[in-house]
C-alpha cells in the first residue's frame, strides 16, 4: 500500500531525552493498484463503442496509464487482439469489425 509517513529522531542518554530532529517526510514504494470501478460500455453507433470507468479506490501510487486489451473475432473469423494505452478513464473504438463477440480487459500502471 502506498503510504505517506513522517519520522523524527531523538537521542536518549542516562541524563534524559535530547532534542528532536526535524521531521523527514517520505512515502512507501508504490504497489499494484486495485481494479477500476463502474465500467460502462456504451454502443454509440452500430460499430462504435465507448468505454468509461472510475479509477480504483486504492491506487497505491500515482497512476500513469491504463491498458485496455481488446480481443474479438472479426468478419474473416480471425481472432484479433489489440492493446491501447490511455491516461484518461475513457476510451472509444470506432468501426469495429466484430463477428461474434468482443472482450475488454484492463491493466493499469503506476
Amino acid at each position: 500500500m502506498f503510504s505517506l509517513f513522517q519520522v523524527c529522531l531523538s537521542v536518549v542518554t542516562s541524563a534524559g531525552i535530547g532534542a528532536m530532529s526535524s521531521y523527514l517526510i517520505n512515502t512507501t514504494l508504490p504497489d499494484r493498484p486495485e481494479i477500476p470501478e463502474n465500467l460502462e460500455v456504451v454502443l454509440t453507433k452500430s460499430r462504435d463503442v465507448k468505454l468509461s470507468w472510475n479509477p480504483p479506490k486504492k491506487k497505491n501510487g500515482p497512476l500513469s496509464s491504463y491498458l485496455v486489451r481488446t480481443k474479438y473475432t472479426n468478419y474473416r473469423n480471425e481472432t484479433v487482439t489489440e492493446e491501447n494505452f490511455t491516461t484518461e478513464p475513457t476510451l472509444s473504438f470506432e468501426n469495429l469489425q466484430v463477428l461474434k463477440y468482443i472482450n475488454f480487459s484492463f491493466k493499469h500502471f503506476i
